[in-house]
């Protein structure tokens, strides 16, 4: 999704650009209203960012590889720089993903366990 696109998004479902409070709102609302009713949700919100993510990293290589190829170094160069803050940004999205994938898991098991407590015999 462009930045446009996620601008005008918003705009239409009402979200105010540069209100903190509005977005603090919208967070706590998510969190309270959906997040604590199904927590895969949010593992999944940050899945498609780690997705979206890995996707624009591989499009980079391709760029630095046809960069290279017609020896646009100073381009290339950028590119790398790009390169490796997506890295960055993409291990903090795995990391991140990896911790709601543990305590969804966590919550299963629990879950899991005082079900079966509550039947005598099984």
């Amino acid at each position: 999704m462009s930045t446009f696109s996620a601008f005008k998004r918003a705009k239409l479902l009402g979200l105010k650009s540069g209100d903190k409070q509005d977005g603090v709102d919208a967070v706590n609302r998510y969190l309270q209203d959906v997040a604590a009713k199904d927590d895969r949700r949010l593992k999944w919100i940050v899945e498609r960012a780690a997705n979206t993510c890995a996707e624009e990293m591989e499009e980079i290589e391709r760029e630095i590889v046809v960069l290279e190829h017609f020896d646009r170094a100073d381009e290339a160069r950028k590119q790398r720089d790009q390169l490796r803050d997506l890295e960055d940004d993409f291990r903090f999205l795995h990391g991140l993903e990896q911790s709601l994938l543990a305590r969804i898991t966590d919550n299963f098991a629990r879950d899991m366990a005082a079900y079966f407590r509550g039947k005598p015999g099984q």
